[in-house]
């Protein structure tokens, strides 16, 4: 059965905002406990982002921290720029307009983000990582402040759909124009948020579909005497919502939507609907209580069958790496992050934890640590005499070029041939393909290569999660080969390592994990390893790995496993730590 992630998003806001009320109400959040309830049979975790006057809501708050504690869905962010603090007057009636936070002096941008920040964090008591742009105005401005407060994901593309013509400040240009943006989940970088980059704000698109009509007869949506007839007939697009751009309800398309994207063999599925829209006289599509039991009759039928072939997800959790094993399913998450309730796992690994969880299974693990934070004087002012001029005379004199690869499925063969061609070399373990294809469709996999004259010389591949980034494999192919080019391949080894700093560091990374130390350096070559990496000056630092089963299959596997791994017979050393305990825990 295929697991397309479905992802379920409640614009959460106060009542009827169509209306333009000067007194806002959130009586709708009385009527949310019952969507929780259809989302929570399906195991389904739908996540409320929710605006200011939701924060503020005694009623609402009750219900996510229960709906978080239980780990049933997650809390995430919506802001509508005219009321929410501080109210900075944008034109004549904000009240009226409703102008996006895009059109606000920037100033005005960062501050309305860090106080809805710091609120929804204080009473909810937990980071705010998630986040919606009101009105789905968003722009590279947005995205930096975004990251700047520690947001990773946002959802605020909705690809094929040109705003412009939605205005809010009725002196402006109106919203965002997202007709030629991807429609699959993927970073991006502030500087062009149209774009698959190297960056560490995930951007997942609401789920669109082009109309059958569309599709055969695009011209009759350019032409001004057909668009209207030809959007009252098909709309141009169809989306995983019940009332998308106010339109008709669209209760019937959704389902065509959903199987359309099965078709098509989507990345994920995203599903949105105000949380007004739950409650009889809370939007203008569902205007009494029949209408509503209409709407549960659709999202019935439309979450019975997405439970058939969808795996439902939180925001947060889409960036778990899950791996099948052979008796259990694994769940990664690195460093300081935690799993969202319940992520379909046996059991949970926790990679370098600050501190050992009680009564688990815990493994020290001794690293270096580089701070990021700084500046780049800073950063290699603490490498050491020889490794600053190898990475001079590589810059200067041996013309070497460097790849960043930010959604590496398509080269994952080309790496793992390149790796395990060393890895032979060296007699140590291959790469884990399962984990680097986890770690892909979570998309917290990066790798990067040095070449000179196209010849690759060295790979890295690196982690990435929330603001640390770690190394995971690090290969360089050169035995046999003469002395120049052995040294050649050294100087590209620490070329790049300095060129991967440099760019995590402009993706907003703070701190950057090196692999592991080990901590017996009586054998040569761990000894080797070792002054390699402090080299560059990282901090030693002691984490912890923890293994947690979660199910009643993961508590009956881990002890077998455990006992089948006492007698089974010791491997070679490992080059890397963390490579050698990421083989070693998901068989």
């Amino acid at each position: 059965m295929s697991e397309t992630p479905f992802i379920i998003t409640i614009d959460t806001e106060g009542d009827d905002l169509w209306a333009n009320p000067r007194e806002i109400t959130t009586r709708n959040s009385q009527y949310l406990p019952r969507f929780q309830s259809l989302c929570e049979r399906f195991r389904f975790k739908p996540v409320y982002l929710a605006n200011y006057e939701m924060a503020m809501s005694d009623a609402f708050v009750e219900f996510g921290r229960d709906v978080a504690t239980r780990g049933a869905g997650e809390i995430g962010m919506h802001l509508h720029a005219w009321n929410s603090p501080p109210l900075i007057p944008l034109t004549s009636d904000d009240f009226r307009f409703h102008p996006y936070l895009i059109e606000y002096p920037e100033a005005v941008m960062k501050e309305k983000i860090r106080t809805l920040t710091h609120l929804l964090e204080d009473r909810f008591d937990q980071a705010m990582v998630s986040h919606r742009a009101g009105r789905w105005g968003f722009d590279g401005r947005y995205a930096a402040m975004l990251l700047d407060e520690g947001y990773r994901v946002d959802c605020s593309v909705t690809p094929g759909v040109d705003w412009g013509a939605n205005p809010g400040d009725p002196g402006g240009n109106g919203g965002t124009d997202y007709t030629d943006f991807p429609d699959r989940p993927y970073f991006l970088d502030p500087s062009d948020i149209s774009a698959p980059a190297s960056g560490v704000l995930l951007e997942v698109p609401m789920t669109t579909r082009s109309s059958d009509l569309y599709r055969r007869a695009p011209w009759a949506y350019r032409l001004p005497l057909l668009r209207q007839a030809a959007h009252r007939v098909s709309p141009k697009l169809r989306w995983l919502c019940p009332t998308p751009l106010l339109e008709k309800p669209n209760l019937n398309a959704m389902l065509q939507v959903a199987r359309a994207a099965r078709a098509e063999a989507v990345a994920h599925l995203e599903f949105m609907l105000h949380s007004s829209e739950l409650m009889p006289g809370g939007s203008p599509a569902f205007k009494n209580a029949s209408e509503i039991e209409r709407l549960y009759e659709h999202l019935e039928m439309l979450f019975e069958d997405l439970a058939t072939w969808c795996r439902g997800l939180a925001m947060e959790s889409a960036r778990m790496i899950r791996i099948n094993g052979r008796g259990a399913v694994y769940g990664e998450v690195w460093y300081d992050e935690e799993p969202s309730g319940d992520s379909r796992v046996d059991i949970v690994l926790y990679r370098q934890r600050p501190a050992p969880i009680a009564d688990t299974q815990t493994t020290p693990f001794l690293s270096l640590v580089t701070d990021l934070s700084v500046e780049d004087d800073a950063i290699t002012g603490n490498f050491s005499k020889e490794c600053r001029y190898e990475i001079r005379r590589a810059e200067t004199k041996d013309g070497l070029r460097m790849e960043f690869i930010t959604d590496p499925e398509s080269r994952l063969d080309e790496f793992r041939a390149f790796y395990d061609a060393f890895a032979r070399q060296k007699s140590l373990r291959p790469s884990d393909p399962k984990w680097l294809l986890g770690a892909c469709k979570a998309r917290q996999l990066a790798l990067t290569s040095a070449s000179q004259n196209g010849e690759a010389l060295v790979w890295h591949a690196h982690v990435m999660f929330g603001s640390t980034a770690g190394l995971l494999y690090s290969g360089s192919c050169f035995r046999n080969k003469e002395g120049n080019y052995r040294a050649l391949v050294g100087r590209a080894n620490r070329w790049l390592h300095w060129k991967d700093l440099l760019r995590l560091k402009e993706m907003g990374i703070k701190r950057y994990d090196w692999g592991g130390m080990f901590e017996d350096e009586s054998v040569p070559e761990h000894a080797g390893v070792n002054t390699f990496k402090r080299g560059f000056g990282g901090q030693p630092e002691r984490t912890y790995d923890c293994t947690v089963p979660v199910t009643i299959r993961g508590r009956i596997w881990l002890p077998l496993r455990d006992a089948w791994r006492r007698h089974r017979p010791s491997s070679s050393c490992s080059r890397s730590p963390t490579a050698d305990l990421i083989q070693r825990d998901h068989r």
